[in-house]
């Protein structure tokens, strides 16, 4: 009884996962219409039209710059090949 107590107290000091982003700036690269393709193959986004300035594909063990650019969209592709996650940066 005294274990599931604890990681109820546990699970309150959860938080969510910081965003990148600086406030204010969300969505310049129009990633927000796109977020349909997540979880989808990467050929999905073949034919698409972005609205960003630059598009960047970063395939699994790529290294990239760190540098934020809010008109820059990043598509990051997993393991198996899908859409992990569409965002700006």
């Amino acid at each position: 009884m005294r274990f599931v107590i604890v990681l109820a107290a546990l699970a309150g000091c959860a938080t969510a996962p910081l965003d990148p982003t600086p406030k204010g700036l969300h969505d310049q690269c129009g990633a927000v219409p796109l977020q349909g393709l997540v979880g989808q193959e990467r050929s999905a986004i073949a034919g698409q039209r972005f609205a960003a300035s630059s598009v960047r594909l970063i395939l699994p063990g790529m290294a990239v710059t760190q540098d934020f650019r809010p008109d820059r969209l990043n598509i990051l592709i997993s393991d198996a090949d899908r859409i992990a996650a569409i965002r700006c940066g």
